[in-house]
C-alpha cells in the first residue's frame, strides 16, 4: 500500500435520513401556506387586553343630609391591634364618609377574610334644624325642641359620625356590640370599631366635646349597680315563671274562662263512687298512717294492717275501712308494692285515706263521732214490753224532762201551787 491515500466520505442512506427527519407540525395540520400580514394590518390591530376583574358598584348611596366636617375639628383612627397602636388614620374630617372593605377602592382597606368588600361606611352628619316629618337617621340624638312661627315642630339634631353597616356577613361591632344592617348608629370619641372576626379595631379620636359624658358613679358602685339590676332580672324572670306555670296548671285543670265562666255544674257525688279523685290529699299526704290512725282512734275502731308476702320483696296490704258499700259489704282497702313492708303499709294507708276522703268522713269537721251515738236507754228496766202499770214509761219521761229543763214562768209557779 501506498503511504498517499484518498479520504473517504462517509455517507448515509437516504431513507435512513428520511426516516430520522420528524415534522414540528402535527398530522392534522395543514400544508396550506399561511400568507403574512400586512403593515397596514399590523398597525391597525388592537392592543391586548387583559382580564382584568371587574369591581362592583358601591352598595351605599349618600344620603341629602352627608356633609364635611368643620377642618378645625380634627378627627382621626387609632388601629389598635394586640395592645398596640399600629397605624393612624389622620384628617377624618376632609371627607363626608368613610368606606370600610376588602376592595382596594374602599378608603380603609381592611385584609381580613372575614371582612366583606364593602363592610361599613362611617357618615359624618353636620347640626341640622329638621321638622318633625323630616327622617333621620336612626340612633341621632335629639338636643331640643322648638315651634316656629307657623306652630310646626323643628328638631335640632346634633351633628357627628355614624356608623352604618352595608349589610356584612360577618357584621359589625361597636364597643363589642353588634350593630343592626343598614342602619346609622351614633360613634362617638373613643368609641371602638371592629370590623367581622378581625384584630384591628379602630378607635375614634376628636375633640372632647364629642365625647361621652363622664360617669359619676366608681367601679365599685357600678358593678353594685349591675349586681342589683341582674338580681332584679332573675327576680323578674323567676315571677314570669310562676305564672306561666300557674296559668298552664289552670290550663290542665279547669281552664281559664278570661272573665266568661260557664254555668255553674253540679258538683259529682264522690260517695256514690269510692274510687274517684280526691280533691284533699295534702291533708294527709305527709303522714297518711298518722292520719288513718287517728280517724280510727275517734271512731272507736281497732286499726289493723293484714300484709302478705306475694313473692320475694312483693307484698299485698288490705285494710278494712269501717263503711259500708251499697250492697252493704265493708269496704277494704287494698295494694301490691314491691318494694319493702313498710313501704306497703304506707301505700295502704294512702289509699284508705283516699277512700274515707271521697266519702267524706275523713276530716273530724265532716263528721259527729260514733262514740257519742249511744241510747239513752239501753237498760232492761226500762223496757215496757212487759209493763202494764205504766211506771216505766213514766220513769223514761221524767229523765228525759230532766235532760231538757223547762222554763216557767211566775204565773206557771202560781198555778202549781195552787
Amino acid at each position: 500500500m501506498s503511504k498517499e491515500t484518498e479520504f473517504k466520505v462517509p455517507t448515509i442512506d437516504p431513507k435512513v435520513l428520511q426516516k430520522s427527519r420528524k415534522s414540528d407540525l402535527p398530522r392534522t395540520a395543514s400544508k396550506v401556506n399561511i400568507p403574512l400580514p400586512s403593515k397596514e394590518e399590523t398597525s391597525n390591530a388592537k392592543p391586548f387586553e387583559e382580564d382584568v376583574p371587574v369591581i362592583p358598584p358601591v352598595p351605599y348611596k349618600e344620603p341629602a343630609w352627608s356633609d364635611k366636617c368643620d377642618q378645625d375639628r380634627e378627627y382621626s383612627f387609632e388601629v389598635e391591634k394586640n395592645g398596640v397602636i399600629i397605624e393612624e388614620i389622620q384628617h377624618l374630617q376632609s371627607k363626608p364618609f368613610w368606606l370600610f372593605g376588602r376592595l382596594p377602592n374602599c378608603d380603609i382597606n381592611i385584609t381580613h377574610p372575614t371582612s366583606s368588600r364593602y363592610h361599613a361606611v362611617l357618615q359624618y352628619r353636620p347640626p341640622t334644624i329638621l321638622n318633625s316629618a323630616a327622617p333621620e337617621p336612626d340612633g341621632s340624638e335629639q338636643m331640643s325642641e322648638k315651634n316656629n312661627s307657623k306652630g310646626s315642630k323643628q328638631t335640632n339634631v346634633g351633628g357627628g359620625w355614624y356608623l352604618y353597616d352595608l349589610d356584612s356577613t360577618h357584621g359589625t361591632f361597636l364597643n363589642k356590640q353588634q350593630v343592626i344592617p343598614n342602619t346609622y348608629v351614633r360613634v362617638r370619641v373613643g368609641y371602638m370599631i371592629k370590623l367581622g372576626s378581625s384584630s384591628r379595631t379602630f378607635i375614634l379620636q376628636g375633640p372632647s366635646d364629642d365625647e361621652d359624658e363622664p360617669i359619676a358613679l366608681t367601679i365599685t358602685e357600678m358593678k353594685e349597680q349591675a349586681k342589683k339590676h341582674q338580681e332584679l332580672r332573675q327576680e323578674m324572670a323567676k315571677i314570669e315563671q310562676q305564672e306561666k306555670e300557674r296559668i298552664e296548671k289552670l290550663k290542665m285543670s279547669d281552664g281559664i274562662t278570661w272573665g266568661m265562666a260557664e254555668d255553674a255544674d253540679e258538683e259529682t257525688d264522690l260517695t256514690e263512687n269510692p274510687y274517684a279523685s280526691s280533691n284533699n290529699e295534702e291533708l294527709f299526704l305527709d303522714d297518711p298512717k298518722k292520719t288513718l290512725r287517728g280517724y280510727y282512734e275517734r271512731e272507736g275502731h281497732e286499726l289493723e294492717y293484714k300484709v302478705e308476702e306475694l313473692s320475694s320483696g312483693t307484698y299485698c296490704c288490705k285494710v278494712e275501712l269501717p263503711i259500708d258499700d251499697a250492697n252493704g259489704r265493708a269496704i277494704v282497702a287494698e295494694v301490691t308494692h314491691k318494694g319493702k313492708k313498710k313501704e306497703v303499709v304506707l301505700q295502704c294507708a294512702l289509699e284508705a285515706c283516699r277512700i274515707l276522703d271521697r266519702q267524706g268522713l275523713l276530716r273530724q269537721a265532716n263528721h259527729v263521732p260514733r262514740r257519742k251515738h249511744r241510747k239513752q236507754s239501753d237498760s232492761d228496766d226500762d223496757d215496757d214490753f212487759l209493763d202494764r202499770t205504766g211506771a216505766v214509761e213514766k220513769r223514761r219521761q221524767r229523765k228525759q224532762a230532766s235532760q231538757h229543763p223547762q222554763i216557767r214562768t211566775y204565773t206557771d209557779l202560781n198555778n202549781m201551787n195552787l
